[in-house]
């Protein structure tokens, strides 16, 4: 039967008994590490935001009845094309990453996640595979000497010992390999074309993908963990007795159907678990730091229409709220308070 474990709008934990942990024992090192810094700092910011709505979304017609809400002074066309082309008045020259970091550590933050590129495929990085980027002369900040948003934020956090979390989204809107044009509008969130009638134009961006991945992993000094949004395969190599053990847990009436589901119907496309050859070594180097909030966490997301708080100890769900909460739309001040 399944299991509900959703409770006012707030996606729970995994109850203990039925965590699986990984089997290795450097990664369960470095997970137990990253589960004791507790408090992370994590923001967006691109282009996009100048105009005063969603990241992304509102280039996305699927998604159209929620993300385009805030396209009311033109046509939605001409929204969308505005948003695409947000990088070229995107120039931000108060930006410090210092000052950033340094508020973060007074206030408490252990590690920085920051989306390097979200779904429309602006990176706020210097990569070698779009000139959709911040260090693009079409963008006026590439003058600037942080234009490199990501390398400046990382150099800061980390000189003041909190760890880097690198936020990156595998859907690119922007690639021509993703929303291929010449199949014209991408009617959803997705690949606008057959993968299995197009393994090449796939392949190509597999590369792209991997490429983008392959120099923020290398050019940005070490990552402590990698966040990688969009996707709905889990691809396993090596140990068949451990794929078959995944993928029956992803099965229906497995312990894993109701993420399988939440999946499935997030990226409009059935929940797979592959084997495959030849992933990429395992590569990590743990490192055991101090503090703890003896069991407690706090979890607060404040979103567009809604806030939600959450409190565990020890595992134990001891409060749950979600109010409704829409400041967009609100001029008052005090409503903020």
């Amino acid at each position: 039967m399944k299991q509900n474990i959703v409770a006012n709008g707030i996606h729970n934990y995994t109850p203990p008994e039925e965590y699986i942990p990984p089997r290795s024992p450097e990664v369960q090192k470095h997970l137990e590490w990253f589960m004791e810094l507790k408090l992370g700092f994590m923001m967006h910011w691109a282009p996009g935001c100048q105009l005063g709505t969603y990241e992304s979304w509102p280039l996305s017609d699927g998604d159209a009845a929620w993300s385009q809400e805030d396209f009311t002074w033109a046509p939605r066309e001409e929204c969308k094309q505005q948003y695409w082309d947000a990088n070229k008045t995107f120039n931000p020259v108060k930006f410090d990453a210092a000052s950033w970091a340094e508020l973060a550590k007074e206030c408490g933050f252990q590690y920085l996640l920051f989306t390097t590129k979200h779904h429309d495929g602006f990176c706020m990085y210097d990569t070698k595979t779009t000139d959709y980027k911040i260090t693009s002369p079409d963008c006026p900040f590439h003058t600037h000497r942080d234009a490199d948003i990501v390398g400046a934020l990382y150099r800061e956090f980390r000189s003041r010992g909190m760890a880097i979390s690198t936020y990156f989204s595998k859907p690119d809107w922007h690639s021509p390999y993703y929303w291929a044009p010449q199949f014209g509008t991408a009617p959803t969130r997705n690949v606008n074309y057959d993968v299995s009638e197009h393994p090449e134009l796939w392949e190509q961006y597999v590369q792209f993908v991997h490429e983008q991945i392959r120099e923020l992993c290398s050019n940005y000094g070490k990552i402590d963990v990698l966040w990688l949004y969009g996707g709905w395969k889990v691809y396993i190599s090596g140990d068949r007795g451990v794929y078959e053990a995944v993928k029956a847990d992803y099965a229906p009436g497995g312990a894993r159907e109701f993420d399988a589901d939440f999946m499935a119907n997030v990226y409009e496309r059935p929940f797979e678990v592959v084997f495959v050859d030849g992933l990429p070594a395992e590569y990590s180097r743990p490192q055991a730091v101090g503090r703890h909030l003896d069991g407690c966490r706090i979890g607060f997301d404040a979103g567009g229409s809604d806030r939600k708080v959450s409190a565990v100890i020890d595992g134990e769900s001891v409060f749950s709220e979600e109010v409704v909460w829409y400041p967009k739309v609100t001029e008052d001040p005090d409503y903020h308070f």
